[in-house]
């Protein structure tokens, strides 16, 4: 029997005669003898080997039905896939009717993890029993394995089944003790394409496969890195770690010209998806996208030719002849020839990526001079634009714009001639109140400005860092170059269940905000090299005590420590010995003018600085003091503080988030524990003022679902004159309805 046994599982189904003759003998004799599990063993293996009015099938078979309900339920599904492809006798029919029968009935009894991952596998295309076993999913995800956890979003991914609030399960408790150490790369890649599939965007379960592929440093052969690409791509998941090393990997891939093909048009959507390609891809797909593989594409896959010159553009990486190819007066015909039954969508879609590579050739590449769309190509072509779906926080945008101005102040859903679809039209004066939209074109008129208001919802940004993808990076860049201020809202910057006053406010600050950084620009007094201390220094009495010193004595900021919060206890004399530790302190004072008692000190090199602030914290007076590098004044106009609620983030996620929001970032410090390495604070000095100030408008970030809190580092005094002079922006010239509602508020 196990030679019999052995001759199955090989795949071996020419036994020669003699043998049959003997298997035959032995299972007739020993048919009724034959323990539960060596009769299930037998039939199923005898129905590769006998017909099915063979005596032997017929006795083995009559024997397993009538023991059907003992088997195991692991066994009784063998049962059941086997005969759902043997049912040409009215035995092989009951036992495949009966045996879906009992496994429907220990479906929703079942406790065994293992079971209900085994029958999940086998009923993906039946919805009724299918629902039952994830119903015990439910009951059992805190006891499965995370291979099972991981083969049930595997199984819903393959079956196309989005539950959800179960998805949202099973990713807790595979992610809750960091990456399972039982999962492999393939399984790492496995999840992010069933998250692609499912569109369930659960940031720390992708954070945590990517980052496993990132640190692990395994090899990843041809399908990973295609199969990543696509997935990426679709979720606009925006990681620079896992990305540069799937264009590291893609540069080494050994493959053929149609392998090659394929990686490289999934290599160029991805980096449109999540507005990321590094330099040097950039550089290799000027020599990946091939005369003869744009040839291919013209003849064969025109729709796709487009979506890749369109990518390539996206990300600054298209060349002169690659552009061309879609912008030849005949490619448009070409293209709808190709396509069957064109809906007018998909046409829409067409024209406005012609529209945007037509206006990169304009705009962007400087040495082109291949042909260009006609002026009215919008016009020949019909293009209407459809009203706006799935855009929550755009709706309540253009409401509260209309409370700010009569109508026809403000233009919705417009189309502009390079193909970008904007949310709002609006002209402003110099100080941010909207004008008529006509008042920009009568003469006499003077500092009026074209404003293009678009609201980023969550599918118009990245995963990841929540930055815009690159549709809405090169429409800010192509707008701008046309002269026209662009103001991108956030869907989590602006409060949408806010009253209407808050609304008006909120929204009159961020449209004065982008006028004033539209008109003033980068400032040229607030280089760094230029930055001196100007604190309220205090000097030395004849008595060794403390008091003010005059502004004319500066600290170099480079040499300088800052001291917070010391003790009554703390003198002069303990603060030389104590950080004379670390190099000649050349100066040292208290100042009492502040509200809490603090201490500058100053060394003669800036080595000796560095050394003082790499081993906080500090033990005066016994408490632990932290020190900090000394800011000039212009510093602490340019930089705020980040501390964290709960989880700390790194330098990187600080420095993508600030800055893809808020304007250029100059520097970015976080503070740790020495002993303990516990990450304290963070500091970010931006370039501009204006863009530290917009930061703080809101106290509470989240980057990537962890919450900050920020702060500015301005002076009291400097922030109630802000605060005086903003609130007086705002006392005329408003709605009625605004007016009514802030007065019975």
């Amino acid at each position: 029997m196990e030679e019999w046994c052995t001759y199955k599982k090989q795949g071996d189904f020419r036994v020669p005669n003699d043998k049959l003759t003997s298997l035959r003998r032995i299972l007739l004799n020993n048919a009724p003898h034959m323990s539960l599990n060596y009769l299930a063993k037998a039939t199923l293996a005898a129905v590769n080997l006998f017909p099915a009015n063979e005596l032997v099938i017929e006795k083995l078979e009559t024997h397993l039905l009538s023991q059907l309900s003992e088997l195991p339920t692991l066994k009784l599904l063998q049962v059941y896939r086997t005969y759902a492809d043997f049912t040409e006798s009215d035995m092989r029919r009951q036992l495949y009717e009966e045996s879906y029968k009992l496994l429907s009935e220990r479906a929703g009894k079942t406790e065994l993890p293992s079971e209900v991952v085994s029958l999940m596998y086998a009923f993906a295309n039946d919805a009724e029993l299918f629902k039952i076993l994830e119903n015990r999913v439910f009951a059992l995800a805190e006891i499965m394995t995370e291979k099972q956890l991981y083969r049930v979003i595997y199984i819903l991914a393959k079956s196309g089944r989005r539950h959800t609030e179960l998805l949202e399960i099973l990713a807790f408790y595979l992610t809750s003790k960091g990456w399972p150490p039982s999962l492999e790369t393939r399984h790492a890649v496995n999840l992010i394409y069933a998250c692609c599939v499912l569109s369930f965007t659960d940031q720390k379960l992708i954070h945590r496969a990517t980052s496993h592929i990132f640190k692990c440093d395994l090899d990843l052969n041809d399908k990973h890195v295609t199969s990543l690409f696509k997935s990426l791509g679709i979720l606009r998941w925006n990681r620079k770690p896992i990305l540069d090393k799937m264009y590291e990997t893609f540069a080494k891939l050994k493959k053929d010209d149609a392998v090659q093909d394929k990686l490289v048009e999934n290599a160029i959507r991805t980096a449109a998806n999540v507005n990321y390609l590094p330099e040097r891809a950039r550089k290799m797909f000027f020599s990946l996208v091939t005369p003869s593989m744009v040839a291919e594409m013209t003849q064969n896959r025109p729709s796709e030719l487009l979506d890749i010159v369109w990518s390539l553009v996206t990300v600054r990486a298209a060349s002169s002849k690659v552009v061309e190819s879609v912008l030849k007066p005949d490619f448009f015909e070409q293209l709808t020839a190709k396509a069957k039954g064109l809906e007018q969508s998909q046409k829409l879609a067409w024209c406005l990526k012609l529209m945007n590579i037509n206006a990169a050739a304009e705009l962007q590449l400087l040495l082109y001079n291949g042909p260009r769309l006609p002026e009215d190509f919008t016009e020949q072509q019909g293009i209407q634009l459809p009203a706006p779906k799935n855009r929550p926080t755009a709706e309540i945008v253009l409401k509260t714009l209309s409370s700010i101005a009569p109508k026809d102040y403000v233009r919705s859903n417009v189309l502009t001639k390079d193909g970008f679809i904007l949310d709002a039209e609006i002209v402003v004066n110099e100080v941010g109140k909207l004008q008529h939209l006509d008042s920009i074109n009568s003469p006499g008129e003077k500092e009026l400005y074209r404003m293009a208001v678009k609201v980023l919802e969550f599918s118009d940004l990245t995963l990841g860092h929540s930055i815009p993808t690159s549709l809405h990076t090169m429409a800010k860049i192509f707008l701008e170059l046309r002269g026209c201020i662009v103001l991108m809202i956030h869907h989590t910057d602006f409060d949408a269940g806010a009253n209407l006053v808050n609304r008006v406010l909120a929204l009159e600050k961020m449209i004065k905000a982008a006028v004033t950084y539209w008109r003033e620009g980068p400032s040229d007094d607030l280089e760094s090299g230029d930055m001196i201390a100007e604190e309220n220094e205090l000097e030395k009495t004849k008595n060794g005590d403390e008091t003010p010193r005059t502004k004319t004595n500066r600290i170099d900021q480079r040499l300088g420590i800052f001291v917070p919060d010391i003790s009554k206890d703390t003198t002069v004399d303990i603060l030389k010995q104590h950080f004379g530790q670390w190099g000649e302190v050349t100066d040292c004072f208290i100042d009492l003018k502040s509200a809490k008692r603090s201490a500058f000190v100053s060394y003669s090199t800036e080595n000796s600085a560095t050394q003082a602030l790499a081993h906080n914290p500090h033990n005066l007076g016994g408490q632990d003091v932290t020190t900090y590098r000394i800011l000039s004044e212009a510093d602490k106009r340019r930089g705020i503080g980040i501390t964290w609620l709960k989880e700390p983030v790194e330098e990187w996620q600080l420095k993508i988030y600030f800055e893809s929001r808020f304007g250029v970032i100059e520097s970015v410090k976080i503070i740790t524990h020495e002993k303990t390495g516990e990450k304290l604070r963070a500091y970010i000095v931006f370039k501009k003022q204006k863009a530290a100030d917009q930061a703080c408008w809101r106290r509470l970030h989240s980057i990537d679902g962890k919450i900050v809190k920020c702060r500015s580092m301005k002076t009291a005094k400097l922030q109630n004159k802000q605060r005086e002079e903003a609130s007086s922006d705002h006392e005329s010239d408003r709605p009625s309805e605004v007016q009514d509602q802030a007065q019975s508020i």
